[in-house]
């Protein structure tokens, strides 16, 4: 589920998504970096799962895409 009553917001995937958002539309980079920045930025431990899951997220709404290089960049 993108949104749920049962967590805090910064541990939806909805959430999640936007800092990854935030993050690439910077600079592109590979999930390990991207992985660590966003784990710094909400300040608390990530769930790498809820992070793949905001990726798949992104990518199915056309905002991300993998570069030449397999590094995540914005469309």
């Amino acid at each position: 589920m993108i949104i749920n009553n049962d967590v805090r917001p910064k541990e939806t995937i909805f959430y999640i998504s936007a800092v990854i958002y935030k993050i690439l539309r910077v600079a592109s980079m590979d999930t390990t970096q991207l992985y660590s920045r966003v784990d710094n930025e909400i300040a608390d431990k990530l769930d790498y799962s809820v992070f793949l899951l905001s990726i798949d997220f992104l990518f199915l709404l056309n905002k991300i895409n993998v570069n030449n290089k397999g590094e995540l960049t914005c469309i």
